[in-house]
């Protein structure tokens, strides 16, 4: 039977030599190896050497989460979430940029356009709201790694929770089901004001927003300081929201900006028109101003009368709109570092409300390139699962004795799944998700931290550059053990696990034949 993949975890050691015949090596590439670019476009470090102290990594190379089918995978887990950050955080990881959503809700009339605006002012943002750098990182190191299962592991601990310690998730979903509501995608987090260069482009709605903002903000430090008890690793993310800083923000613009209905000639009963006031309850001047307005209009007060109090109107508004953008102003570092947290809060319990619906486990991790998972079941078939076809689990087993598995069988046998698996389990090592298994086993799994993962899968031909299929799996091949052996001369050189897609099928090397049919 000829094997089709071979699965290669490499420990630190001094030396290692392969030797395959050439007549009996069939292989196909595409090779993807985790890596990590620095700040040079051209200078390429293996993802988690030793050498590496550069930023945080936040996302899987491109070619592996194609060949280890890793979008759709961590799209399910994202749909977990509840703010828009969280869910983007979840998806870096799989390389999907952030994209702009349109955010308002609300159709406003033409006629009331230009109250809607801010004036002109002098205050400027200082630089633009950050990508949720913070959010979200993909572990270099098995203490990193321990540090991600231990934050999903609390956030678990809260889903599971039927003892009467009344643990609850932060009040950052929009549905009853928190977390484990996926037909709701968050769309904005209401923060776009924070992208804006100029506070120029603030409008009312913007200071509503605001509003909204901080009033999330401050709740999730409420629950983290009644959360320290059960949750304390979760718990002092959200405590490092700066309420003391923002709490005189929302008391200031708390209930300052109101929604009304307005009548337009596309709308002419209000019905799906709206407008935003400056609260009259809050500040009365304004209620006398429009009071006298509508007074003007009702006894046929001269145009000139009318246009002076709208501008006198118009000004009130502005010089309480440019009040509120000064207050705001202050305080956008710890608005903008207050989401990134509960983003990250957010990220914890998408992973953790995923291992609940899957059957998730976390594992135990070491150094020395050992994976073994009982029942293991593959997300991709999870998320197809039937009520009347239920996923195949399968076994994953690899240690230190035997550091080579080769997985063979008929064609439509399930061996690149099986294969893919091994990728997936230390992807998700990686990541802080833990592993998929079927729910009557009872064995924790264990996956041990490699630095490097190296995936060779599909056709890697490149006709452009004169590479056949197979000089282009020697290509991939000489990269993967050029990787390896360079480090083989370090103190303590990285772990690699390698995949390898059809490895061991007979290839004629003594000509070519052509057949063609008549």
């Amino acid at each position: 039977m000829l094997s089709k993949y071979v699965i290669l975890p490499l420990l630190p050691f001094s030396a290692v030599t392969f030797s395959w015949s050439a007549t009996s090596l069939r292989t196909t590439t595409s090779h993807s190896t985790w890596k990590r670019w620095s700040r040079e476009p051209h200078d390429v470090t293996l993802f988690g050497s030793k050498d590496d102290k550069s930023d945080d990594v936040e996302e899987f190379p491109s070619e592996l989460v194609r060949s280890l089918d890793l979008y759709p995978i961590f799209s399910d887990i994202a749909a977990h979430t509840g703010t828009k950050r969280g869910y983007n955080a979840i998806m870096r990881y799989v390389g999907r940029k952030d994209t702009a959503v349109p955010t308002n809700p609300f159709h406003s009339s033409p006629v009331h356009a230009k109250r809607r605006r801010v004036s002109r002012s002098d205050y400027t943002i200082l630089g633009q709201r950050s990508r949720a750098h913070s959010s979200v990182s993909i572990a270099q190191s098995v203490q990193e790694a321990k540090e991600l299962y231990d934050l999903t592991e609390e956030a678990i601990r809260v889903l599971n929770c039927d003892n009467g310690l009344n643990l609850t998730h932060p009040s950052i979903y929009g549905d009853d089901l928190g977390p484990f509501d996926t037909k709701t995608i968050p769309l904005t987090d209401y923060d776009d004001w924070l992208l804006f260069s100029s506070t120029e482009e603030w409008t009312l709605e913007h200071i509503l927003q605001a509003e909204k903002v901080i009033e999330t903000l401050l709740n999730a430090h409420r629950w983290a300081e009644q959360s320290q008890t059960w949750m304390p690793r979760l718990a002092a993310i959200g405590l490092q929201i700066n309420a003391l800083a923002l709490e005189p923000v929302w008391e200031e613009i708390h209930g300052s900006v109101k929604v009304v209905r307005v009548r337009s000639i596309t709308d002419p009963t209000g019905r799906n028109s709206y407008t935003f006031q400056i609260n009259r309850d809050k500040f009365p001047v304004m209620g006398i101003l429009e009071d006298k307005l509508s007074e003007y209009r009702s006894i046929g007060v001269s145009e000139a009368k009318i246009i002076d109090l709208t501008a006198e109107i118009d000004a009130r508004e502005d010089e309480i709109k440019n009040g509120f953008v000064r207050i705001m102003c202050s305080e956008l570092q710890a608005i903008d570092e207050g989401l990134e947290k509960v983003a990250k809060i957010d990220s914890c319990f998408a992973k953790a409300a995923y291992s609940v619906m899957s059957g998730g486990q976390i594992p135990s991790m070491d150094l020395n390139g050992c994976i073994d998972v009982k029942q293991f079941r593959h997300p991709l078939l999870l998320q197809r699962m039937v009520h009347d076809r239920m996923v195949v689990p399968i076994d994953l087993q690899m240690n230190d004795n035997k550091r080579i598995l080769i997985i063979g069988g008929p064609n439509g046998g399930g061996k690149t799944l099986a294969a893919k698996a091994f990728g997936i389990v230390s992807a998700f090592s990686k990541a802080g998700v833990p592993i998929p298994m079927s729910p009557h086993v009872h064995d924790r799994p264990r996956v041990d931290f490699f630095d490097v993962l190296h995936v060779s899968i599909g056709d890697g031909q490149d006709s452009e550059n004169g590479q056949s299929t197979f000089t282009a799996q020697l290509s991939t091949y000489s990269g993967i053990l050029n990787s390896v052996l360079s480090e083989s001369t370090l103190s303590q050189p990285s772990s690699h696990l390698i995949i390898m897609d059809e490895l061991g099928a007979v290839r004629d090397n003594r000509g070519v034949v052509c057949a063609r049919g008549g």
